[in-house]
């Protein structure tokens, strides 16, 4: 039952992270959409939290962790790459890139785990948005002022 759950857990969050970075769209229009979603999910996803910190414990867990945040990474830098062919993001490794993002998504997800609710208000989620772009050389904040 317990490998059952987090299978399905990560398949699901692959399955977030692929759908959305596949979507219709321009690359800052999907990873603005992609980030929105990921923000509304931490709450639920920190549930599952101890289930989370079992799989570390195991070889087994780590294994299908890894597999997981592979995945993600693939599905971010194809994103990415797609940002850069577009001049909308700036050049660089986009796999570094993806790791990187993936490393802020899943500390602020241990933050939530840790301290249910620290990750709830506008400021904490608009500073780790503001973060993320700044990652791919995106300046979120311009981009906002440009279309109001």
């Amino acid at each position: 039952m317990f490998d059952a759950l987090v299978r399905r857990l990560m398949r699901h969050e692959v399955a977030v992270f692929r759908n959305l970075a596949r979507a219709p769209g321009a690359p800052e229009q999907r990873f603005g959409a992609l980030v929105d979603a990921l923000t509304r999910l931490f709450d639920e996803w920190a549930k599952a939290g101890p289930l989370l910190l079992d799989c570390v414990r195991e070889a087994r867990g780590r294994r299908a962790l890894a597999r997981t945040f592979r995945e993600v990474r693939l599905s971010l830098a194809q994103l990415i790459r797609e940002g850069q062919r577009t001049h909308t993001f700036d050049d660089g490794n986009p796999m570094a890139r993806a790791t990187v993002l993936v490393g802020c998504l899943d500390g602020i997800l241990l933050e939530e785990i840790l301290e249910p609710g620290c990750t709830l208000s506008e400021a904490v989620r608009q500073a780790l948005h503001d973060a993320l772009w700044r990652v791919l050389g995106y300046d979120a904040a311009r981009s906002r002022r440009s279309r109001t």
